[in-house]
């Protein structure tokens, strides 16, 4: 085989001949008018369900559907996801963790210890997911509280770390309406922070509040709106500058002795102090301009003590629940607060990170830019608008949080394979390095001790070696964790020493006796000297480990870190569209890698989802309109699982873009739902109008048939000398063919064959009109010729143009002699059994109905000599086809003739008959198949009468 020739295959000449594409997809010409009528109303129907698909998606009852498919596609489609940073790494408060480190809350000692481990290891940026909204208060001996100084170690190292972000709860919540009563409350309050519920009553009885108006629990709403109204008087005060707390309490709370502390001294302390915060944190939020549309608005739930937030970088917000869905899916960029804006913390986190001033963002509706401080590129986060049911109004500056990984979240940073945990330390490795400190200072504190003991003179029962020496180390003061210069002192003192342990060992090995004092002097050496001994060797390995563990937590250098909480039972876990359970940590994390990597999911606009939905529900209403429902269903599937990979490869993965899903493939699944039952409703109406009317008209093809039928000769008319048969056989129920056998007026015989174009019932209708003419004009004229002549003008003048008929007729008397005409029929067969020759004769003229006059020549007549035979045959005869093709042909007939020459007619017509249905190898023919055999006699005698022919003739023994 040869190599074929692209350049043809490929001509671009074909490629680009619009006029034979538009003959390949003119579908519309191939349906009939029915099929066209079906098409147009189902594609209206799928334009109906479409819109419906629409509607639904808009007023959001497809919204679970729409983030199911979500949460699938930020599982599944992550094949074009870049690698995550690694500048991201999380301090973990894990199980093991709160073991080493005690139960929560730690002190804040504790804390400030971590915090400056954390700080020696130089990261760029500190984000602390734990709220320290609280002062921490110790109980002195009298049972009074007092501050610890825990706050102000831990504020004093969070000062020395480099960007710390530190958190603060914000809580949204939907706009309510205020009534007059708690208005009226809140005035009261503000004006009075001391009423009780008897004065509030009477107070709002004097503004005109009847008792119904007040309501009952008049008490309870007391205690709710006196701390509002605290908060706000002192923030009111304070507007102007700050104000000492000692000051302002004389001012708020004029009846109450300052003395005694009072629960309401308490609460006025409480909300001043977290006044103080939110001003303290206010510096480091971005004020909201004037021309910007409001973010999300909130009030503040808890917040850093403004210790800490001085010793901070940067505040930011670390909710979740802000759409009050179980899954985090978006989050906003900023939330204000007084007319500030706070950032989300992992925001926060990266732009310390990168150098990135959040006090500088330019905000519009599509997105946010950062401007960095060492020159790089800005940050640009994408945003979009959110419709909150919850709040009632669109949010604006929603960014849309791009997972990945898998469902185990230790795992995720381990790229591609998410085998092991990466970027992930629990907490209590700074925690190791914190107790391995502390052995070497006890190790220190021990060797000091035993210093003193040799060489000082603070005590009696000191050996007073070298007083000085003592001093002068006492002078030095070496830091607690220096072992170096304990090491060199260790070395002095035992040389100092060594006289003294001599006379000791002398004193004792001579059985000399001892004083109480030399007793405990001597015990006194010798543990001093076990104490340097296993100092040294302790403090060597304790300080290999500590360098060991320092280089552990040396791999956060530079980075961006996060703590917070990942242990069992912890308060901060969230679902994720990829996590079930997840700690929110983890999801500061993964905003904090997309400012980083740039790796944002973007929102397309809203009229993208409809298009689509409007796309593949008409081109599924168009498949099941044209197509079957076999090929209607693979289109739908093909428009189904096509989008849904063009959605989440293409568009989601590879583009980083999200388009709603739920509306299309929703649409393709109810429109082709619809729609098919639409075309299986009206195409079994169909068959039920189809099968009824076959059902009438297999009746009337019946009674067709049955008149036909009632048309053929039963048996031959009885002509003394002749012998003629016949028989036919319809493709059809009825049939295209026709023979009559009947003894004209003057007692000849009659032979028709006629055969009509095609078959079936029109056909049969012309030669059933063909046999009646024949008929009926043969009482009239004698000629074959003539009587042909006047049918096929009656014929002519009634079918319609292209049909015709075929037709043979003749006359035969007894005494052998035949008249005769064909109508475009052949071939006849003439055969004289005495001499064994078969003759052949064709037609003499046109076929019926061809023209208005029939063209015909006048054959001579023929005389059949006796025992000889006519046989006449349609075309169903000889070009009866086998299943290999091959027709059966004038031979096969002539054959079988010439064989059963001397046979009777029946036996001939038989004869013809099997072998014509064994050769095509069926019983139903493919065309209408007629045969008529007529034998002439042997004559004995013949006499004229008046009435025509009368013969007597005597047959053959044989042929009875």
């Amino acid at each position: 085989m040869g190599i074929p020739d692209w350049r043809k295959l490929l001509d671009w000449r074909k490629l680009l001949d619009w006029r034979a594409w538009r003959t390949r997809l003119n579908l519309w010409a191939t349906l009939s008018p029915v099929e066209r009528k079906l098409f147009v109303g189902i594609f209206l129907g799928g334009m109906l369900l479409t819109a419906g698909v629409l509607v639904a998606d808009a007023i959001g009852m497809l919204s679970n559907l729409e983030r199911w498919l979500y949460d699938q596609r930020a599982k599944s489609c992550q094949y074009f996801t870049p690698p995550p940073s690694d500048q991201v790494f999380h301090l973990d408060i894990d199980d093991n963790s709160v073991e080493a480190i005690g139960h929560w809350p730690w002190p804040r000692s504790r804390m400030a210890r971590l915090m400056e481990e954390i700080g020696r290891a130089s990261p760029k940026a500190v984000a602390i997911d734990v709220l320290y909204s609280e002062q921490e208060m110790l109980q002195k001996a009298d049972g009074t509280l007092e501050p610890s100084p825990g706050d102000r170690a831990f504020s004093e190292e969070l000062a020395k770390v480099n960007g710390v972000v530190m958190p603060v709860s914000l809580m949204i919540a939907p706009p309510r309406s205020v009534s007059n009563v708690e208005s009226a409350i809140m005035a009261e309050l503000t004006n009075d922070l001391e009423l009780d519920a008897g004065e509030l009553n009477g107070r709002l009885r004097t503004r005109g509040f009847t008792p119904e108006q007040i309501g009952p629990h008049l008490e309870e709403r007391l205690l709710k709106a006196r701390r509002t109204a605290v908060y706000d008087r002192i923030r009111n005060d304070t507007a102007t500058g700050p104000v000492e707390l000692g000051e302002l309490l004389p001012r708020l709370l004029k009846r109450t002795d300052l003395s005694m502390g009072t629960p309401m001294q308490r609460l006025v302390e409480d909300e001043y102090r977290r006044v103080m915060a939110v001003r303290e944190m206010a510096k480091l939020g971005l004020p909201m301009p004037d021309n910007m549309r409001p973010p999300v608005q909130s009030t503040v739930k808890l917040v850093p003590l403004a210790e800490f937030t001085r010793a901070s970088k940067a505040i930011a917000f670390v909710d979740f629940e802000i759409f009050n869905e179980p899954t985090i899916r978006s989050m906003p960029l900023l939330i204000e607060h007084d007319r500030v804006l706070y950032p989300q913390f992992g925001v926060a986190l990266a732009c310390q990170l990168l150098g990135a001033d959040v006090r500088r963002m330019h905000v519009s509706s599509a997105e946010a830019r950062i401007p960095r401080t060492d020159g790089g590129p800005d940050v640009v986060i994408p945003l979009r608008g959110y419709y909150s049911r919850r709040l009632g109004r669109d949010v604006p500056l929603i960014m849309d949080v791009p997972y990945f990984g898998d469902e185990r979240w230790e795992e995720m940073y381990d790229w591609p394979d998410h085998g092991t945990p990466k970027q992930h330390l629990p907490l209590a490795k700074a925690w190791d390095i914190c107790l391995t400190r502390d052995k070497i200072i006890r190790n220190n504190a021990a060797v000091d001790k035993g210093i003193e003991i040799i060489l000082g003179d603070k005590e009696d029962r000191n050996l007073k070696i070298e007083p000085n020496l003592a001093r002068k180390y006492a002078d030095l003061k070496p830091d607690p964790e220096d072992t170096d210069t304990r090491a060199k002192w260790i070395t002095i003192t035992e040389r100092e020493s060594l006289f003294i342990k001599e006379q000791f060992e002398t004193a004792i090995k001579n059985n000399q006796p001892l004083t109480e004092l030399e007793k405990a002097q001597w015990l006194d050496l010798q543990d001093a000297q076990n104490t340097f001994r296993r100092a040294q060797d302790e403090s060597a390995k304790l300080k290999k480990q500590l360098i060991d563990l320092r280089e552990e937590l040396a791999v956060i250098k530079d980075k961006a870190v996060l703590i917070g909480w990942t242990a069992t039972g912890a308060a901060d876990v969230v679902t994720t569209s990829i996590h079930p359970r997840c700690p929110g940590v983890v999801v500061h994390g993964v905003i904090a890698n997309a400012v980083i990597t740039g790796n944002w999911w973007r929102t397309a606009p809203t009229w993208i989802a409809p298009m689509f939905t409007i796309a593949l529900g008409l081109l599924t209403a168009g498949a099941v309109g044209f197509h079957t429902p076999f090929k209607a269903a693979m289109a739908a599937a093909v428009l189904f699982f096509g989008y849904l990979l063009l959605n989440g490869v293409v568009i989601f993965d590879y583009g980083n873009h999200i388009v709603g899903a739920a509306g299309p493939l929703v649409a393709v699944a109810t429109v082709w739902t619809g729609c098919g039952l639409m075309r299986l409703t009206h195409e079994t109406l169909q068959r039920i109008r189809t099968a009824r009317d076959l059902a009438v008209f297999r009746h009337e093809m019946e009674l067709a048939r049955s008149v036909q039928q009632a048309l053929i000769p039963k048996e031959p008319p009885e002509i003394a000398g002749l012998q003629p048969h016949g028989w036919t056989k319809p493709a059809d129920l009825t049939g295209g063919d026709c023979f009559d056998l009947w003894k004209l007026p003057d007692g000849r015989l009659g032979i028709l064959l006629a055969d009509a174009s095609g078959h079936g019932l029109a056909p049969s209708m012309i030669v059933s009109q063909v046999r009646a003419l024949v008929r009926v004009i043969a009482e009239i004229e004698t000629h074959p010729d003539r009587v042909l002549d006047r049918v096929n003008a009656r014929v002519a003048a009634d079918v319609e143009a292209g049909r015709f008929a075929t037709c043979f007729l003749g006359f035969l008397s007894a005494d052998g002699e035949l008249h005769w005409a064909s109508a475009g029929h052949g071939p006849q067969l003439w055969c004289d059994v005495a001499s064994g020759k078969i003759t052949e004769f064709d037609s003499t003229g046109l076929p019926l109905g061809v023209t208005d006059t029939w063209v015909g020549d006048v054959a001579p007549p023929l005389q059949l000599q006796p025992t000889g035979m006519l046989i006449v045959f349609s075309d169903g005869i000889f070009e009866a086809p086998a299943p290999d093709g091959n027709m059966f042909g004038v031979e096969r007939v002539t054959e079988i003739v010439n064989r059963l020459r001397e046979a009777p007619a029946a036996d001939i017509v038989a004869a013809l008959r099997e072998a014509v249905t064994k050769w095509q190898g069926k019983d139903v023919p493919h065309d209408d198949q007629t045969t008529v055999v007529v034998r002439r006699l042997e004559v004995t005698a013949v006499t004229s009468t008046e009435d025509g022919y009368r013969a007597v003739v005597a047959a053959h023994a044989e042929g009875g």
